[in-house]
């Protein structure tokens, strides 16, 4: 769960989506 949110935090990062990875983040 946590390993998915880094991933899925780094992905929308590299595509300068930080606020939208973080509120999937905290979602899921």
């Amino acid at each position: 769960m946590e390993r998915n949110c880094i991933q899925l935090r780094i992905r929308k990062l590299r595509e300068s989506t930080l606020k939208r990875a973080n509120r999937s983040c905290r979602s899921g």
